[in-house]
């Protein structure tokens, strides 16, 4: 099967035309709600709980760590079952958890130790749902609209970024955090009805392969390392989650003891890489399948050139438009690598790769992270950022060599 290639004018939200991708995308916005109000919700609960900084660090890293390792095998999982039901049952379990969370607000039976296992268990939610809900895309919407599928969703997501914690913000300083907890288990439902109301017309079909969950989940990584096509973007979003995004986490410290900023200051340069972020993905929502490796080639070169302005400067104007530029490039990057892989992999494998973008990409940060604090206390910010920023340069330029332009003649298949 050959790919038709589409990218006209005026197509950017041409997925929107197919009924059952209106409501999967209605999904997308719902839940990308529920996660930014949870990523909310949690360190302002472990503060009103008189909790340290490590118990916020500790209850936020069990919500993301879980997808560096689960979302692999979760992925096996979206190969093998009905992947609208699983999304539908999982959807359940995240409005049952939030309800659950403002029962125990509201009685005073919650603890920095509960509250933890409620983290672990949410991150769990996300390590399983997220390669999942990527793969059904492709249940939903023909091969011709599935770039523009992609890309629809992840601007949907990008856009709650913004939307969901100025909403959670202003719940928990109203009505309170029960109230926040209980806007989330609402989330999940409309999260569950939207998806339940999906007819998958394109559904892939479930390939019995014979082999048990752990030996399909090889084969699939297997398949990632051996494909070309698949195994480049995978590696090159790795490379810009874990050696460039990990700038993050020491952006705080560079703030204030380089650029001078206030605890203000420094909201504003946070909320400029989310800016960033939503102004990249407008236009990415006309990527093609042609363009997806030049977009992802040249974005992960930009983060390279966004931290090396953000280390090269005291000049508070210019760091903004290098956070911005980051923001907008890690976007893209993210948008791109998941337009490249739809249409490379095998649709029987389709969600365990997706999984392995899922924990190179979200839990890569979490890994990254910590080698990048691990690097400012031996070798300074600066320069831990600037090691992290030429890594990422010599990636994409290792990728630009191993991974050549397809020739056009030659036909590429999808699942």
């Amino acid at each position: 099967m050959t790919i038709t290639r589409t990218g006209r004018a005026g197509d950017g939200v041409r997925a929107l035309r197919h009924p059952a991708y209106r409501w999967l995308y209605g999904a997308f916005v719902a839940r990308g709600l529920q996660v930014w109000m949870q990523f909310v919700a949690l360190p302002l609960l472990v503060l009103d709980l008189g909790g340290s900084a490590a118990d916020v660090g500790l209850v936020t890293g069990l919500f993301l760590i879980p997808i560096a390792f689960i979302a692999p095998a979760a992925g096996t999982l979206g190969d093998l079952v009905d992947r609208r039901r699983a999304l539908v049952v999982l959807a359940a379990y995240g409005a049952g958890h939030g309800l659950v969370m403002a029962a125990l607000v509201v009685s005073g039976g919650m603890s920095i130790g509960l509250l933890a296992v409620f983290a672990g268990l949410y991150g769990v939610l996300n390590a399983i749902e997220i390669p999942i809900r990527l793969a059904f895309i492709a249940d939903v919407v023909p091969h011709d609209d599935l770039a523009n599928g992609v890309v629809l969703g992840q601007v949907g997501f990008t856009t709650t970024r913004i939307v969901g914690p100025a909403a959670a913000g202003a719940i928990a300083a109203g009505p309170g955090l029960a109230a926040l907890f209980v806007a989330i288990g609402l989330a999940g439902i409309v999260v569950a009805v939207a998806t339940w109301a999906v007819r998958a017309r394109y559904r892939e079909p479930i390939v019995p392969t014979g082999r048990s969950p752990r030996r399909a989940l090889v084969d699939g990584l297997r398949y990632a390392a051996a494909t070309r096509g698949v195994r480049e973007p995978l590696l090159l979003l790795g490379a810009v989650s874990v050696f460039g995004l990990s700038f993050q986490v020491v952006l705080p410290l560079y703030a204030v003891d380089r650029l001078g900023l206030d605890r203000e200051e420094f909201g504003l340069l946070l909320a400029t890489m989310g800016i960033g972020a939503l102004l990249a993905a407008i236009p990415m929502a006309y990527l093609t399948a042609d363009g997806a490796r030049r977009a992802l080639l040249v974005s992960s070169g930009a983060v390279a050139v966004a931290i090396g302005g953000l280390t090269g400067t005291t000049i508070v104007p210019v760091a903004f438009v290098a956070v911005a530029l980051a923001g907008a490039a890690s976007n893209v990057a993210l948008s791109s690598a998941s337009v490249a892989l739809q249409y490379a992999v095998d649709g029987p494998v389709r969600a365990r790769v997706l999984g392995l973008q899922a924990a190179l990409f979200q839990g890569g940060q979490g890994i990254g992270g910590l080698l990048m604090g691990l690097a400012t206390d031996e070798f300074g910010v600066v320069a831990a950022m600037v090691a992290g920023g030429l890594t990422v340069a010599v990636a994409t330029t290792v990728t630009v060599v191993a991974w050549p332009r397809p020739r056009p003649d030659r036909d590429q298949p999808v699942g």
